[in-house]
């Protein structure tokens, strides 16, 4: 056989392998579609319902146009995004009032690092008088890899020091495999690792200063801390009882670690206290993060209040009470390895 036809057979004895190679990356496709992956050019967006309507930046908020008074930005994850709930529920559309225009830029799963990238990218062009970060007790753990809605198949979402560069956002097929390799490393995240969060913040503070629009922190805690009984609270949402304890822990370290970065801190906290409602949970669940309408409700009245308090200048803003974990503060911050 000559080297033409030995070169010849070769390539056609590849047809079958690519085939089934490009079939496979078509199913891994459709998957991610249908569980609301979308991965965009960098910051990469995903975790959203493919039933919502997104504006023209690739966010669930109407188009931004001419400013319609003073201008709020909200920077966030899952909570400010409004998983379980209409656009038209959630607490930044609810907060708006005469004056005021709020946009929401939340992105369900989406860590402090990932929150501060995409302020930085869109604040600019947007003339804001007002920044806030939604700050959500998870935002500290890092986002390396995303779980298919419908499958338990992990997607690698953020590919940085693994050296895969052009691939890993343009294949599925590479997606699949380096999030099952991820999956494989994952380390349980540590609540008192703050050093993300701290960097999110420093990262903002500095956008802010360079925009000359001050910047706040609108604290979120997990909404079942509403009972203040921790085993009340824990029992609830069907969780071990030492969860609520460590919820709160965690929330008043992301409290200290903000206002020693000299950032306004305010806290949704007494506000869900105060309302007499304890049962945030969407229909069907338990689940403790993303509260249902009647949550949104109160996270909206209270992010008014936090507002009004902001525009009037006033320096002291409600904040949770002092707590601190077993054995550590929010000083105790350490760098975890990211791979």
């Amino acid at each position: 056989m000559t080297f033409r036809r030995r070169i010849a057979a070769l390539g056609l004895g590849c047809v079958p392998a690519l085939l089934l190679v490009g079939l496979l990356e078509l199913h891994f496709l459709q998957e991610e579609a249908k569980a609301g992956l979308e991965l965009l050019p960098l910051p990469r967006k995903f975790g959203m319902d493919p039933r919502d309507e997104l504006n023209s930046l690739g966010f669930r908020e109407r188009e931004p146009g001419p400013k319609k008074g003073f201008r709020v930005l909200a920077f966030g994850d899952s909570v400010t995004y409004g998983v379980g709930v209409g656009a038209e529920e959630t607490w930044t559309r609810l907060a708006e009032s005469e004056g005021v225009e709020i946009l929401n830029f939340g992105v369900p799963g989406y860590d402090a690092e990932q929150i501060a990238g995409t302020l930085a990218e869109q604040a600019p062009a947007l003339s804001p008088d007002l920044l806030v970060y939604a700050l959500f007790s998870n935002d500290s753990y890092p986002t390396r890899i995303l779980r298919l809605h419908e499958e338990d198949d992990p997607v690698a979402v953020d590919g940085r020091g693994v050296g895969w560069g052009w691939l890993q956002p343009h294949s599925a097929i590479a997606r699949r495999w380096l999030g099952a390799k991820l999956a494989r490393e994952l380390q349980p995240a540590d609540p008192s690792d703050l050093v993300l969060v701290q960097d999110a913040l420093d990262s903002m503070v500095a956008t802010a200063r360079a925009l000359g629009v001050p910047l706040l922190v609108f604290g979120l805690p997990v909404h079942v801390l509403a009972d203040a009984d921790p085993i009340a609270c824990a029992e609830r949402a069907a969780l071990p009882a030492v969860y609520c304890v460590n919820e709160m822990a965690n929330h008043s370290n992301l409290q200290q670690l903000t206002l020693d970065s000299g950032v306004p801190f305010a806290s949704a906290l007494p506000y869900l206290r105060a309302s007499g409602q304890v049962d945030f949970f969407l229909p069907g669940g338990r689940d403790p993060w993303h509260p249902n309408a009647a949550g949104h409700r109160v996270l909206g009245a209270a992010f008014s209040d936090v507002v009004r308090r902001a525009r009037a200048g006033e320096a002291q803003l409600l904040s949770p009470p002092a707590l601190t974990p077993a054995g550590g503060s929010a000083d105790r911050r350490r760098r975890r390895g990211r791979g």
